[in-house]
């Protein structure tokens, strides 16, 4: 009787799995035949629009959805993929595709990544979002037949911060893109919507990377606030391509571009720009072939086409009234760049002493810098004497320039520079009583390739020498091999500049490179009394005999270190309170002599004379 029993049960169960089968293959089979019938092609927008008020597990009529990017797929097995197809406008809709449901077909030879697809079926609602039971799918445009074998890689969290947002994109370097936000955002008047985006997975492309911006003003405006912004060094913003429409394939895209070219009353005649390039010659063969007039030379607009996030951008520009071609360098800049190019050439005399020299010249425009024929300034580790020569040329006074090593004979020629060839801390007592005649200086300088503490360091010893107000520009470099010591010392660096200046901040400057930063400020009128009382400290007599002891102690048992003496008189002579290397110090005393002389025993292993 139980047999019998668990042999009814088990029939019936697989009675009605067959009733469900058939059930489902009858309403695929009438689904079907209504496709045939009276498919209807609208977008994904369209599509959330008309069908928002769908039920939980209520199917639509059958649509289709066109020119969509696969951009990520879940693969819950061979016969069922979960795809997020994004439009060109940035909504994102999810595909349903099952091998019963596209006539057994292998779902992994059908598409993959990156393709633009046209995906028919019924629209479903779940959990207040609508999906596609995808019955027929077909490939509009191949990723391959655009790229090759560069795998497609989408920035799912740009892309969402972008949405369809974007008028413009900005084409820069990696390392470029955020300096370049930080300037529009400034001057510029324009919004970021997405802070990098990659034309195409490809590192070796690097340079075509950009910027997605949208206006709030004309977009001439634009690249008037580029061109005029000094801190943006020249081939900086390499290209700008206009958005005005997007579409999902490329094709769709020429066809879009070559009517808005014909439709134009006159009709221009146009130089093609692509992001990324290499798609350059593939659109100007279509849009020839569509019959839209091309010149490379004489061209009086710029037809531009970007992929971004999976779509093409396209826009058209005319001259504007000046004849300057809005995204590309005007030919008569650009030919007045090669002759200067040309004539540096054949004249290295004119060509910057270093890669140095535009940092200064970029610092320029974060902060007034003194340049005035009275204005005095010091370089601390100038050679070769890139920042000497800037100053020089701009028309400062007076520059000295201290280092060690030799500066370019040219940069000694020019008749403001003055060049102590020795350490500044060697160098300090002679700039501290040549201050008390001269007066203090106006701006400090330093590019020294050292970390953030000892360029900090070189400063609080030069405060004596800077009047209330001076400049100061330094130069940070990463000297660590990993990201997290580089931070630590460039915060706790820029915490003991605060005490003593006004207004630090920290820059990165075009010219600097992605291992260094520059940090601005103003000396405190605080900072310049204390300094005045410091000055005196180490002049006084305590501390002239205490700096010939030590300088003849080094002489004999550590030559090496000669150039720790004034840092070491610093921390033993009296002064007004101050901070050393972190630790508040009364009256400006860190140790006394019995300490020093100690300290200086156990390290060198060689006895003091305290009376050489």
């Amino acid at each position: 009787h139980g047999a019998l029993l668990a042999a009814a049960a088990a029939a019936a169960a697989l009675l009605a799995i067959a009733v469900r089968r058939r059930r489902r293959a009858v309403a695929l089979n009438e689904h079907r035949r209504g496709q045939t019938q009276c498919e209807e092609e609208v977008t994904v927008e369209e599509a959330q629009r008309r069908f928002a008020r769908l039920a939980d597990g209520e199917l639509s009529p059958p649509v289709a959805l066109r020119g969509l990017r696969a951009v990520h797929r879940q693969r819950l097995s061979k016969g069922l993929h979960f795809v997020c197809l994004r439009c060109p406008s940035g909504r994102t809709i999810e595909a349903v595709l099952r091998t019963e449901l596209l006539a057994d077909q292998q779902l992994g030879q059908l598409y993959r990544l990156g393709d633009a697809l046209t995906v028919s079926g019924a629209l479903e609602a779940r959990r207040g979002r609508l999906s596609i039971r995808a019955t027929r799918l077909s490939v509009d445009e191949p990723w391959t037949s655009l790229f090759g074998d560069i795998p497609f890689v989408h920035d799912f969290a740009a892309a969402a911060a972008a949405g369809g947002a974007g008028d413009v994109l900005l084409q820069t370097a990696i390392s470029h893109a955020e300096r370049v936000r930080e300037r529009l955002d400034a001057n510029a008047g324009v919004r970021c919507v997405a802070g990098l985006v990659r034309p195409v997975a490809d590192g070796s492309r690097h340079m075509e990377c950009g910027l997605l911006v949208e206006l709030g003003e004309p977009m001439p405006s634009l690249e008037e606030a580029v061109r005029a912004d000094a801190a943006l060094p020249d081939a900086v913003v390499q290209r700008i391509y206009p958005l005005s429409e997007r579409h999902g394939t490329l094709s769709a895209a020429c066809d879009a571009l070559a009517g808005m070219i014909l439709a134009a009353s006159p009709r221009p005649t146009c130089r093609v720009q692509a992001s990324p390039r290499s798609l350059e010659q593939r659109i100007a063969l279509a849009l020839h072939a569509r019959g839209v007039p091309l010149s490379l030379k004489d061209h009086s607009a710029l037809a531009s086409v970007a992929h971004v996030f999976g779509s093409f951008g396209v826009g058209v520009v005319r001259r504007s009234g000046h004849g300057v071609l809005w995204g590309e360098t005007p030919r008569g800049e650009a030919s007045a760049r090669r002759q200067q190019r040309t004539a540096v050439a054949h004249a290295p005399q004119a060509a910057p002493v270093c890669r140095a020299y535009h940092k200064l010249e970029q610092a320029a425009a974060h902060i007034a810098l003194p340049l005035s024929a009275s204005a005095r300034a010091l370089d601390v580790g100038a050679s070769p004497g890139g920042w000497t020569s800037y100053l020089a040329e701009a028309g400062i006074g007076s520059v000295v320039a201290i280092d060690p090593g030799a500066l370019e004979p040219r940069v000694l020629a020019l008749p403001a520079v003055e060049h102590l060839r020795t350490r500044f801390e060697e160098a300090l007592p002679r700039l501290l009583e040549r201050s008390r005649t001269s007066g203090p200086y106006d701006l400090y300088c330093c590019d020294m390739n050292a970390p953030p503490a000892v360029a900090t360091d070189l400063l609080l010893q030069a405060l004596p020498l800077l009047r209330a107000g001076a400049v100061v520009v330094l130069t940070f470099k990463n000297t660590f091999k990993k990201p997290a010591p580089w931070h630590e010392a460039c915060e706790a660096a820029l915490a003991r500049l605060r005490g003593p200046l006004d207004g630090v901040r920290s820059v990165q400057l075009f010219a600097n490179t992605v291992r260094e930063c520059t940090v601005l400020g103003e000396v405190r009128a605080a900072a310049e009394a204390g300094a005045a009382e410091r000055c005196r400290a180490m002049q006084s007599g305590r501390a002239m005999l205490l700096r010939r002891i030590l300088a003849d102690y080094f002489a004999e048992h550590a030559p090496d270190g000669s150039h720790k003496v004034e840092n070491l008189v610093a921390r033993v002579v009296g002064g007004p309170p101050t901070a050393l290397d972190g630790v508040g110090v009364v009256g400006g005393v860190l140790w006394d002599e019995a300490e020093l002389f100690s300290r200086l025993e156990a390290k060198y292993g060689a006895k003091v004379d305290p009376d050489p």
